[in-house]
């Protein structure tokens, strides 16, 4: 999951997040400080790249396929 700071959904998404772990569920949150909902549609902001990639990430924790650290 991917919250923003100066998203209106940002705490729905942090509430889920510790929802999920309450319940024994592996959750990954990121979380970009001083962003508003959709920053990421803004591809001259260096941290909309870095928030891609990690949604990548992401989508490969989903699916169990981890890289290795």
């Amino acid at each position: 999951m991917v919250t923003a700071e100066k998203d209106v959904f940002r705490d729905d998404g942090t509430l889920l997040d510790e929802l999920l772990r309450q319940s024994g569920v592996v959750s990954k949150l990121d979380h970009y400080e001083g962003l508003p909902h959709y920053f990421h549609m803004f591809p001259t902001l260096p941290v909309a790249h870095e928030m891609m990639a990690a949604s990548v990430e992401g989508v490969r924790f989903l699916l169990g396929k981890q890289r290795p650290l």
